[in-house]
Parts: structure tokens; sequence; C-alpha cells
């Protein structure tokens, strides 16, 4: 019985140790030899050339908005200012009716 139960202990060993069998693999080669590298490099390529476009167009449309703002600066600046005149004459009227509004009540 002990014999028995000792070869299934060792049969059991043999049996785990065989199914634990590890490799190595050389993915950069792996790739390289798969038919659809080239078509896949392509494909990355020519989505990198639409993005890196569509960058250039977007750093041109910033630049031209970057100048057009300078360009106007000055008129922006008169606008500004007559806003914030406007606004405190508001405020300065808004006050004086509050004032009249709270003499009369």
């Amino acid at each position: 019985m002990k014999k028995l139960a000792l070869l299934a202990i060792f049969g059991l060993l043999t049996l785990g140790s065989s199914a634990q069998k590890f490799g190595h693999i050389n993915y950069q080669e792996l790739i390289s030899l798969m038919p659809e590298r080239t078509s896949m490099q392509t494909t990355l390529q020519d989505e990198l050339n639409g993005l890196e476009s569509h960058l250039m167009s977007m750093q041109t449309e910033y630049q031209s908005m970057v100048e057009e703002f300078k360009n106007n600066e000055e008129e922006l600046e008169k606008i500004n200012k007559a806003f914030i005149i406007i606004r405190n004459q508001f405020e300065d009227y808004l006050k004086k009716t509050q004032k009249t509004f709270a003499e009369v009540i």
C-alpha cells in the first residue's frame, strides 16, 4: 500500500513538472515575419502623416488668430475702457435709484 501511494505521488510530481514548460519568444522577429506587418505599417504611417498635417494646419490657424488679436488689441482695449465706463455709470445710477427709493419708503 505504501508503495502504491509513493508511486502515485511520484507520478503526480513528474506529471506536474512536465506541464511546466517555459519558453522565450522574440516578438520583434515574430512581428517582422507576419505578412500583415507591411500593410499595418503603411496604415500607421498614413495615420501619422494625417495627424501631422492636421497639427500643422491647427498651428497655422493659431498663429493667424494670434496675429489678428495683436492687430485688434488697441481696438479691444478701447472697447474694454468704454465698457468699464458704462458699467460704472450703471452702478452709480443703480446706487442713486436705490438711495432715492430708500428715502421715499
